[in-house]
């Protein structure tokens, strides 16, 4: 067989189809690597956009189960709503009136012309830290948002709800905390990338129907 195609071939130029393939065999070659280049490309991308998804569900989960005791404690003792002011600036400050002239009303002593405070020292203590511990949580899940190491459509999905109503219940505290007259105590950049993940939550994006109805809730 191989006489036979030599013999046919013998009187054959085959010199042009040579230069040509020489001629192209290095832009062959880059084709092939550069495909090869963007499959790899590829394939890594969607590696790493799976791993960032799993990361994202797992701090996800991880904020949500360790902090189950700190928000019923919270709902206890605050409901389901906004914060009012009085509560904000319990939270934010504290008790600190000055007495005036003290009153005794039903055996406790209290300060004319002021309402008896909303916490105890003890109850405001494990309120402030059960607030702190959510809120520092969601925060740090926002900077990943913005640091890219969660996806923050996934976070959305997860917990866009939640993490927009959290926001919206603090809200007043954050502002006390951002504006504390105390300038030692004053913290102006408090739960910025929370915030800014909260606005940029969209109700489209949310359950929307429960979100209006725990802002409803007397």
């Amino acid at each position: 067989m191989a006489a036979i195609i030599a013999l046919l071939l013998r009187d054959v130029d085959l010199s042009p189809h040579v230069a040509f393939a020489r001629e192209h065999a290095a832009l062959a070659g880059a084709v092939i690597a550069l495909a090869s280049l963007v499959t790899v490309t590829f394939a890594t991308w969607m590696n790493w956009r799976a791993t960032r998804r799993q990361a994202t569900l797992e701090a996800w989960t991880k904020w949500s189960d360790d902090t189950v005791a700190e928000r019923k404690l919270i709902s206890k003792m605050l409901g389901p709503r906004e914060l009012t002011s009085a509560q904000a600036q319990a939270l934010a400050h504290g008790s600190s009136e000055l007495p005036t002239r003290p009153i005794r009303i039903l055996g406790v002593i209290v300060r004319r012309g002021t309402a008896p405070p909303l916490f105890t020292d003890t109850e405001r203590a494990n309120l402030v830290h059960a607030a702190v511990a959510v809120l520092n949580g969601l925060e740090r899940l926002a900077v990943g948002v913005e640091l890219g190491v969660y996806r923050r459509a996934v976070l959305v999905d997860a917990g866009g709800t939640i993490i927009k109503r959290t926001f919206e219940r603090f809200e007043p505290y954050i502002v006390l905390r951002r504006t504390h007259p105390e300038p030692q105590r004053r913290q102006e950049k408090a739960y910025v990338a929370l915030e800014k993940l909260a606005m940029q939550i969209r109700y489209k994006e949310v359950d929307a129907e429960r979100l209006e109805s725990l802002r409803r809730q007397p």
